[in-house]
């Protein structure tokens, strides 16, 4: 109605119905499923209010059985089980007042949970499940100023139920074999309170010259209290060029797990980091706009592992790099992006080692996409991404360890090395139908189309003396059908 709306999709994944009759995989006692379901409700109370209920949930699961002839490390050999879902539901009310005010007032609940065993009685249990309360405030007071005002407040608690190795430092550690890693029992519950208000002026103290002055205070009865002041600048030039720049500091709270006896350390507190940018938009005419942006992050009190603490705030790092986007629409018909990113990021995990690149460090990332139709009725799609590889640390050799009868890793320095580029071409065909009233449209969509055999993992054999990339998934065509009425 005029009032309101209901939405609402559900899906379940369908491959494990059929796929274990085509394919023999041994491995696989219940091969990977999925489902889940998403709602809404919007509903106008009146001419000044209006409501929306949301909720989402989804739930995956599966398991393996790992023999000794797939898997080196005889601790992971025997079942592996994975059941993980999560359940969200929100309720927000819109208020306007007078036309200049407007107040939003949300109320949410967020559960997790994660449930993993595997090999000789390895278990991981994690079940989190937040409430939260949030008020966001908007106040035009002049044409030129505008004041924004926040706050929230989230109570949570966190199970833990589990015997496994300690790999939850939060910075990622170098490559460990999980048999090396020491066991760790854990069977605790935290409770937390988390608060944060915030508050922000947007002057525009020309026509073309805008300024937002702001600050956050946040509080978590684990940690310390934080304060992160910000500042923006946005100049529109002529010639439909605009210049930004911002700068801000920045608090992170520690991923639970880091607070827990055993897995982490209690003591341990709030990351840092401080974040400067800028950027250049230039809307050339009707069809092309580009943009260039810089930007430098400095960080510190990372949560990294140490011999003594299990955790502690001693890591620090940087990330700079420049982006360039292109978008080109000349018609209805036809639709172009370029965009290029160049970016270095590094930490250094303990003040006496050296720094290294962080894990997921890409020098070089590409994109080329463009959608053509060339009719009403069809549209073609292509997209082309260029990664450079991840860095990773080498094996250079190996020692025989007679106790165990089996080879020790020698690692070389730490993320010295790379995989080979990522790049892949993506293509998708569609055509719309309109039968007595439905709208439909089929597809044809292909990942991967050259079949690139992209790396994603190294493995070596029993002595390490010779490697074997690992593969991400060769070429895979869909077929899809979609109906609306």
């Amino acid at each position: 109605g005029e009032d309101g709306s209901v939405t609402f999709s559900m899906r379940r994944s369908y491959a494990d119905l059929f796929v274990p009759h085509l394919v023999d995989i041994e491995q696989i006692v219940a091969f990977p499923r999925f489902w889940d379901y998403q709602g809404s409700v919007e509903y106008d109370l009146s001419p000044t209010q209006h409501l929306q209920i949301d909720a989402i949930v989804a739930q995956d699961n599966m398991a393996l059985h790992l023999s000794e002839e797939d898997e080196d490390d005889p601790e992971l050999v025997g079942n592996l089980n994975f059941d993980s879902g999560f359940a969200v539901q929100g309720a927000t009310l819109r208020s306007t007042f007078g036309g200049r005010v407007t107040l939003r007032s949300s109320l949410s609940r967020f559960h997790n949970m994660t449930d993993l065993s595997l090999g000789q009685g390895y278990f991981l249990r994690i079940e989190p499940t937040q409430y939260g309360l949030r008020e966001d405030l908007t106040w035009k007071a002049h044409p030129r100023h505008t004041l924004m005002a926040g706050l929230m407040v989230n109570h949570g608690t966190m199970a833990v139920d589990s015997y496994f190795a300690n790999i939850f430092g939060e910075e990622p550690a170098p490559d460990e074999d999980f048999s090396d890693i020491d066991k760790t029992r854990v069977n605790e519950t935290k409770t937390a309170l988390y608060a944060y208000a915030y508050a922000q002026d947007r002057i525009a103290l020309r026509d073309n010259l805008d300024v937002t002055l702001g600050g956050r205070v946040g509080y978590l009865d684990l940690t310390e209290p934080m304060f992160d002041p910000r500042a923006n600048i946005a100049w529109r030039l002529g010639g439909g060029q605009t210049v930004r720049a911002s700068w801000g500091l920045y608090h992170q709270t520690p991923q639970p797990f880091s607070l827990f006896e055993g897995w982490g350390n209690p003591k341990v507190g709030n990351t840092s980091s401080a974040h400067y940018t800028f950027e250049i938009e230039r809307q050339v005419d009707k069809t092309l706009s580009v943009q260039l942006a810089g930007y430098y992050k400095r960080l510190w009190d990372l949560v990294t592992d140490d011999e003594v603490e299990v955790v502690k705030n001693q890591g620090t790092g940087n990330v700079r790099g420049f982006e360039v986007m292109a978008r080109y629409r000349p018609s209805e018909r036809f639709f172009g992006l370029l965009s290029y990113a160049n970016s270095e990021s590094r930490r250094r995990y303990r003040p006496e080692d050296p720094e290294i690149l962080y894990n997921y460090d890409q020098t070089h990332v590409a994109t080329v996409a463009a959608t053509v139709k060339p009719t009403r009725k069809w549209d073609i799609g292509l997209k082309w991404q260029y990664g450079t590889g991840m860095p990773y640390t080498p094996v250079v050799g190996s020692t025989f360890n007679a106790t165990k009868g089996d080879y020790t890793p020698i690692y070389g320095a730490t993320n010295s090395e790379r995989f080979p580029a990522f790049h892949r071409l993506d293509l998708r065909v569609g055509r719309t139908w309109q039968p007595s009233g439905w709208q439909m449209q089929t597809y044809l969509e292909i990942l991967n189309l050259y079949n690139r055999a992209n790396v994603v993992d190294v493995t070596y054999n029993d002595d390490y003396s010779e490697r074997e990339w690992v593969h991400n998934l060769p070429m895979i065509p869909f077929i899809g059908v979609e109906a609306r009425f």
